[in-house]
């Protein structure tokens, strides 16, 4: 009798555990935390950065940039009422060439943590050297999925 009382009680927890791992596969998607989205915003800002002076000059240089700093802000609720959450980032920068420079960004954060950003600090065409005729500025919106 103790015995099988010992086997329910165990089935019973097994249940629960089982229950409770296959709870976890439905749970929402957990917001992006803000030193994640800060760090992946510096480093795409950076590529960008990259990108645009390779469109101006028709020369590939790398590592233009030697520092980047995201603070960002949410400017909405929870992400979990929304599809995505939006945020308000500012970063500052140091080049090689020691100028400094800061932007701001609209930056849009989808479940899986993915962002898009975009800044009207800088124009939204500027004319690309290497195929002589106008493009889309990286600077100026630029997407990540880190």
């Amino acid at each position: 009798m103790r015995t099988s009382r010992l086997w329910i009680t165990a089935a019973v927890i097994a249940a629960l555990v089982v229950s409770l791992g296959a709870s976890g596969c439905a749970r929402e998607p957990t917001p992006t935390p803000r030193p994640l989205l800060q760090r992946e915003l510096s480093r795409a800002f950076k590529r960008a950065f990259d990108a645009e002076q390779r469109m101006r000059t028709g020369r590939s240089q790398t590592k233009l940039v030697k520092e980047a700093r995201a603070r960002c802000a949410p400017r909405g609720p929870d992400p979990r009422e929304r599809r995505e959450w939006p945020w308000r980032c500012r970063i500052r920068y140091l080049s090689r060439a020691g100028t400094t420079g800061q932007a701001r960004y609209d930056v849009r954060v989808d479940p899986r943590g993915c962002f898009s950003a975009s800044s009207g600090d800088y124009p939204p065409v500027i004319f690309e050297r290497a195929i002589g005729r106008r493009s889309r500025n990286p600077l100026a919106e630029f997407r990540s999925c880190p």
